[in-house]
């Protein structure tokens, strides 16, 4: 059922109140895409949103971005967003699943814009002039399972891309476990450090999370190693998000053979 349209608070404005109970990374950057398609759209309506971190990478995105939006609860009247998130499918896209679900949860209908993404301080892209690659030394969890490849294949890899192929540089937490043999480890950094590290690397290499997402919008070529997954299977997450230059390395894979599709990845790029 389409959301009553609330009553204009000033001349045509209409107030839309973003917020989430998760604090996922990934999911706060897919909304922020959504919210750039409703500022190009619907310039008339007014996001509003409000990040439970302040100081987390899920606001400093928000904040550093060319999106228009007010980081407060507004006054009523105003349409709640709650949890605007990717639906299950269809459609399959993460972001073209959040416009449908924005689209569920309120009356201004977007039609979504296939690589439309947010710019970030002051629109910085990927250059890669550094000699470098950069990945993060695990996802949510350390050990393996489901989507989570452990931190012993994330460091084996770190050492073997060392060898084969240049230099590596860590991202992540603060509290991320350091890969033994990154050049450096860059790990609690702010996010427009994040963005500067990503724009001047080679490639970024990691599991399916919320930095993949800002290198996929940055313009980074980039791996995802999705442990355990096939790509060909329809409606897995393997076939979630896309980006130009975008490998995946799917399937139960160990660090040799990634090693060996990796390099040869970045062999053609």
């Amino acid at each position: 059922m389409m959301a009553a349209v609330p009553r204009p608070r000033g001349p045509g404005l209409f107030r839309a109140f973003l917020h989430r109970r998760y604090q996922g990374f990934g999911d706060w950057l897919f909304a922020l895409a959504v919210a750039k398609m409703v500022n190009r759209q619907h310039p008339n309506v007014r996001i509003h949103a409000v990040h439970r971190a302040t100081t987390g990478l899920q606001a400093q995105a928000w904040r550093h971005s060319d999106v228009r939006w007010t980081p407060s609860k507004p006054q009523q009247p105003y349409t709640e967003v709650f949890e605007l998130i990717y639906r299950k499918w269809p459609p399959n896209d993460y972001i073209e699943s959040s416009v449908a679900n924005w689209n569920d949860l309120t009356p201004w209908p977007l039609e979504y814009e296939p690589g439309l993404f947010p710019a970030f301080c002051g629109g910085k892209r990927w250059h890669g002039r550094g000699d470098y690659g950069v990945m993060v030394g695990h996802g949510k969890m350390t050990e393996r399972g489901g989507r989570e490849w452990g931190y012993p294949n994330w460091n084996t890899i770190c050492t073997d891309l060392t060898k084969r192929v240049g230099p590596m540089v860590q991202i992540g937490h603060s509290v991320a476990r350091p890969l033994r043999h990154a050049r450096t480890r860059h790990l609690g950094r702010s996010f427009p450090e994040v963005v500067d590290i990503l724009c001047g690397a080679r490639f970024y290499l990691g599991p399916e999370n919320g930095i993949m997402v800002l290198a996929g919008y940055l313009g980074v070529p980039q791996i995802t190693i999705y442990d355990g997954h096939q790509v060909e299977e329809p409606h897995n997450r393997c076939g979630r998000s896309s980006f130009d230059n975008h490998l995946k390395v799917a399937q139960r894979i160990e660090p040799p053979e990634a090693l060996e599709e990796i390099a040869a990845w970045l062999h053609q790029s």
